[in-house]
């Protein structure tokens, strides 16, 4: 499983300029933390998704579908804390859900502080699915996790700003360990993790109507303040161009960041402003 997702991740992100910061995969669902260079993250998932989910049906012999049809949870990160935060969030997560005690102890696809910036994950075509003789699936493919950009800018170097990671990542654990004696719960271990059925489902309640969030600010008010604004002037720009382009104007310009429009019936969007 983790050669599967490993592999589509890598081939799919090197082709279209996704960067991969950091990942973690449960058993049921995957964090990850990304950047999209050139304006292409809905095919990034649209492609990746699909080929992984494909390769895990062949896997594991599974008729039904591998991924859920909600809508996907996509995240904008507006600020170094917000990154810091999340990159923090997605390395505990099997923490703070009592599965094992410490990140390290995950047997899933992961990325711990220490490997941003600095690993590069090597892996091979896997055997199944894929065409061997298709030149689209190289025999091997390495994908380097990098650092943010604007981690690398505010922190000055690498290793400054994992030490930031690392603070929250401890404190995340330490909360995650407070929690467990507080309420009662018991960590697993990675053995016990490995020999649950794939064929076991979540028996916890998901909250109905809870907030489904398309940003983070880490508490700068200022920063969301900005994005809401721009989400305004965009809404209103696409509805106003939308009405046109439903009158027969021939000519419309979308505004940047359209995507489906442009994507599937190939309208013009206008250039980023600076």
């Amino acid at each position: 499983m983790q050669q599967l997702y490993w592999y589509f991740t890598a081939v799919i992100a090197l082709q279209l300029g996704i960067q991969v910061h950091c990942v973690q995969v449960l058993s049921n669902h995957m964090h990850e933390v990304l950047t999209d260079t050139r304006g292409n993250l809905p095919k990034f998932f649209e492609l990746r998704n699909r080929l992984l989910a494909n390769a895990v049906k062949c896997h594991r012999g599974w008729p039904e579908e591998v991924f859920s049809r909600t809508a996907m949870s996509c995240v904008e990160l507006l600020t170094t804390e917000s990154i810091v935060d999340k990159i923090a969030y997605v390395i505990t997560n099997c923490v703070t859900a009592f599965l094992v005690r410490s990140p390290r102890a995950w047997p899933g696809a992961k990325v711990l502080v220490n490997d941003i910036g600095l690993r590069v994950v090597r892996v091979r075509r896997p055997d199944i699915y894929l065409d061997a003789d298709n030149p689209q699936w190289p025999e091997s493919v390495e994908l380097p996790l990098t650092l943010p950009h604007q981690l690398s800018r505010d922190y000055g170097d690498r290793d400054a700003a994992c030490r930031a990671i690392q603070r929250v990542v401890d404190d995340k654990v330490q909360a995650a360990h407070a929690a467990a004696r507080r309420d009662g719960h018991s960590f697993k271990n990675a053995e016990h993790v490995m020999r649950a059925k794939v064929t076991s489902r979540s028996a916890s309640w998901e909250p109905f109507g809870s907030r489904f969030p398309l940003f983070s600010a880490a508490g700068n008010t200022s920063a969301a303040a900005r994005w809401l604004r721009c989400r305004h002037m965009f809404l209103e720009a696409y509805r106003a161009s939308l009405e046109r382009l439903k009158r027969g104007v021939r000519k419309v310009l979308f505004p940047p960041g359209t995507w489906k429009l442009k994507q599937s019936y190939g309208v013009s969007t206008a250039p980023e402003l600076a």
